[in-house]
C-alpha cells in the first residue's frame, strides 16, 4: 500500500472509533522495505509475475537483450530455488540461442557463473556447421582471452561418444 492509502485508513479508523493518537503514529512509521541484492527491477517483475501466474511471458525469441533479460531471471530462479522457473528460463535460452546472439549469451553465462548455459552456448559453438562463422564474427575478437581459449581447445578436442553413440554388439 502507499503511503497516502495507509494514512487515509488511519484518518478513517480514528475518526470511527474515536482513537485519534495511537492511529496516526502507527501509520506515520516508514514503510517496510526489502532490499535484494543481486536483482534488477525487470528481471525481478518476471520472477513476480512467475510468482503470482505460474507462466512467463516471454519476450521476442532471440533477441539479444530479451535473452539477457531472461537469463538474469534464471539467475534469480536458481537464487531463490524455484525449480520449474528455472527450467522455464532454460528451455527459453536454450531455443533462443542462435549465430547472432551465441557469442553474447555464452559471455554473459560465463560471467553470471550459468555453467548449464555457458556449456551449452560452447557446443553450440564448436558444431562444424557454425564453427566458422562465429569464429570470423566481429565480436569473436571481443570475447574474453579465457572463453577463446575454451573454445579452441574444445574445438580441437574430438567429440565424446556418448553410450547412445557406440553401436550395440548384438
Amino acid at each position: 500500500k502507499s503511503k497516502q492509502e495507509i494514512e487515509e485508513e488511519g484518518q478513517a479508523l480514528s475518526q470511527n472509533e474515536g482513537i485519534c493518537g495511537n492511529v496516526k503514529l502507527c501509520c506515520l512509521q516508514p514503510l517496510l522495505e526489502v532490499t535484494i541484492r543481486e536483482a534488477e527491477a525487470q528481471p525481478f517483475e518476471v520472477l513476480m509475475q512467475f510468482l503470482y501466474t505460474d507462466k512467463i511471458k516471454y519476450p521476442r525469441k532471440g533477441h539479444v537483450q530479451d535473452v539477457l533479460l531472461i537469463m538474469d531471471v534464471y539467475k534469480l530462479a536458481l537464487n531463490f530455488k524455484l525449480s520449474r522457473l528455472e527450467q522455464l528460463c532454460l528451455q527459453y535460452i536454450e531455443a533462443s540461442v542462435d549465430l547472432q546472439n551465441v557469442l553474447i549469451v555464452c559471455e554473459n553465462a560465463n560471467k553470471l557463473q550459468l555453467d548449464q548455459l555457458k556449456e551449452h552456448c560452447l557446443n553450440f559453438v564448436v558444431k562444424e556447421s557454425h564453427f566458422n562463422q562465429v569464429i570470423m564474427m566481429k565480436e569473436f575478437e571481443h570475447l574474453s582471452s579465457s572463453l577463446i581459449v575454451e573454445i579452441v581447445r574444445r574445438k580441437q578436442q574430438p567429440p565424446l561418444r556418448t553410450h547412445s553413440d557406440q553401436p550395440l554388439d548384438i
